[in-house]
């Protein structure tokens, strides 16, 4: 692994897993990149999450519009449809 390449999780498990026949030093330097590596993958899993947060704040905030809307209309064809009876109801009478 050269110093630009990040370790995977699987190497960073394998690394783990080699830690008990290395010396002090380098195990302390395997742990650091294994750390670094899980922090890495931690900023990265937030980023990803806080993204799709703000994508279903601003999908639900469009939900409750549209619904708002529907609920409006919905009241009008109400309103509309008992005065169509009410009209109907009144030539009955005549």
């Amino acid at each position: 692994m050269t110093g630009d390449q990040k370790p995977t999780y699987s190497r960073c498990q394998n690394l783990q897993n080699n830690l008990i026949i290395m010396n002090p030093e380098k195990r302390k330097s395997l742990e650091l990149a294994t750390l670094e590596q899980k922090i890495d993958d931690l900023i990265e899993t937030v980023e990803k999450l806080s993204s799709e947060n703000e994508q279903l704040k601003t999908e639900s905030h469009q939900l409750a519009s549209e619904r708002l809307s529907l609920l409006e209309k919905t009241e009008q064809a109400r309103t509309r449809v008992e005065a169509m009876i009410s009209r109907l109801k009144a030539m009955e009478t005549r």
